[in-house]
């Protein structure tokens, strides 16, 4: 059995990059999860294997809500391999609970190993952040008394908690 120890400077990194792997298996090479999961976990060790295990799960299960906070920020499709980063990036902020700074960092650094994504690096940040600030209102919407400010705030469909007050979808009336 091969555990591969962290050489990178950020925290983290080895199962995001097996997860966005994983996620880039599915979505654009259109393989199973199961058939590519043992290979492309097995340089990991058992807590970081199960980590990435379930951040391209869960991603998967959650792909359409992601793409839901996606879409206001972003007006033309980048590449799938970051899509599938921002995909992670929103899935970790808003369902699992991780802080921003720290999910925003690791998907920076990401983009930034591999020259052909390099570029995309200021797309991941800003993205990244607007979404996480967003939440945030979204969050204290929900949790205030402001009916006005609820009114305005994006039901991400994420937390039951943190839903609009009275229902409505910021991201469906402006695509109606």
């Amino acid at each position: 059995m091969t555990m591969k120890t962290s050489s990178s400077k950020v925290a983290g990194l080895d199962p995001r990059r097996v997860a966005l792997a994983l996620l880039d298996a599915v979505t654009i090479e259109n393989r199973l999860l199961s058939e590519v999961l043992t290979k492309k976990t097995a340089v990991l060790a058992f807590d970081d294997r199960a980590r990435a295990q379930r951040l391209a799960t869960e991603c998967l299960r959650v792909m359409d809500r992601c793409d839901r906070m996606l879409g206001p920020y972003l007006s033309t499709l980048p590449a799938p391999h970051v899509m599938n980063a921002l995909r992670l990036g929103v899935y970790e902020m808003c369902e699992a609970g991780e802080a921003s700074y720290g999910v925003v960092n690791s998907y920076v650094s990401l983009m930034q190993e591999n020259a052909t994504f390099a570029h995309f690096k200021g797309l991941i940040n800003a993205v990244l952040r607007k979404v996480s600030g967003r939440y945030r209102q979204v969050g204290d919407a929900a949790r205030s008394d402001d009916a006005q400010m609820a009114a305005q705030a994006v039901d991400c469909g994420f937390r039951k908690s943190d839903r609009c007050r009275n229902g409505t979808c910021a991201i469906q009336r402006c695509a109606a």
